[in-house]
């Protein structure tokens, strides 16, 4: 008899448990990604070659800025390294508008001068804080070349 008066005194401490709301109030809300300040070219590579070493790549940097919780404006400054551009040379970023296509689970960040938007991929996920490396996919012009810049955030 006390076997399952035991048994049953388990029983129902499991299922009050059970009833216990333990998750956070947050813990299922999304959070728009964040990456604002200033990014330094780290490493370049073409076609999963690194050629960082190949050129100089020292005087790129890419500031993005939000408002609030969206992004806002960025801008290039990049001594004689393309980024996004259109019709290379013709047409190099270096300042404007920028947004992700999602501001939870980006994929792409598009950046926008004047009326011209480009459309860079990321190449890895990003998170609503924390982010110290970033990983864009660009094209500069050539659709046999993929280039990937691997940026480090400024401290």
């Amino acid at each position: 008899m006390r076997k399952l008066v035991a048994i049953a005194f388990l029983f129902a401490l499991i299922i009050s448990a059970c009833d216990e709301d333990t998750t956070p109030e947050d813990a299922l809300q999304d959070y728009p990604v964040d990456i604002q300040g200033t990014w330094t070219l780290d490493k370049v590579f073409r076609n999963n070659v690194d050629i960082t070493n190949k050129i100089s790549f020292n005087d790129f940097e890419l500031t993005l800025n939000y408002e609030g919780e969206q992004p806002s404006t960025f801008t290039i400054s990049n001594g004689n390294t393309p980024f996004a551009c259109v019709n290379p040379p013709e047409v190099y970023f270096t300042e404007g508008a920028w947004a992700f296509d999602d501001l939870t689970y980006p994929t792409e960040v598009h950046f926008t001068q004047d009326a011209t938007t480009v459309e860079v991929t990321l190449d890895q996920p990003l998170y609503n804080e924390g982010n110290q490396t970033l990983l864009l996919k660009i094209n500069i012009g050539c659709d046999e070349n993929e280039y990937i810049y691997q940026f480090a955030k400024n401290q």
